[in-house]
């Protein structure tokens, strides 16, 4: 239920705004992406099979950093459909490059920071190194963000460990 009012939010109060890919809005894409219909406000509309799923990811994987930059944006909205922006970042592979100091900086932010972490350790690998820089971060409290964000991306994160050790 949770996830529907959030996906009827982010229609009513983005729509006008919601950048759209290959005929679809990103919000669609999204609901897509984690099994609901395109417009959870349609009582009627069907749940997307496996194929449409399918076609989602490629589609994420397709996208670039216009795309992907809106999603940073929606990280910071209270109405964000987190788990569908966090597998779109898995499936961005190295097209959400650019996005994962971004996806950083909002550590500073409470409201986004879960969030933000939660995309990082989707991306993986390719944000180790970014994450590794934030742990130089001088205020504590964001410091141990990127710290919780290697930890659960686990062995591929292990270039992380001396430093690490030494905080």
């Amino acid at each position: 239920m949770g996830i529907l009012i959030v996906s009827l939010l982010s229609s009513v109060c983005f729509g006008a705004e919601n950048l759209r890919f290959e005929g679809k809005s990103i919000d669609a894409w999204l609901n897509i992406l984690v099994g609901l219909p395109e417009q959870p406000e349609k009582i009627n509309e069907p749940f997307p099979g496996k194929e449409m799923q399918q076609q989602a990811v490629a589609a994420f994987k397709r996208m670039g950093p216009r795309e992907y930059d809106y999603l940073v944006q929606r990280l910071d909205s209270t109405n964000a459909n987190v788990i569908g922006i966090a597998f779109a970042f898995k499936y961005a592979g190295t097209n959400a490059s650019l996005e994962i100091r971004r996806l950083i900086a909002l550590f500073d932010r409470d409201e986004a920071a879960g969030a933000a972490i939660r995309c990082l350790v989707e991306i993986g690998t390719n944000s180790v190194p970014a994450l590794i820089e934030a742990l130089s971060e001088k205020n504590v409290k964001i410091r141990q963000r990127p710290a919780n964000a290697l930890g659960q991306i686990g062995p591929p994160a292990k270039t992380a460990v001396p430093i690490l050790m030494k905080r």
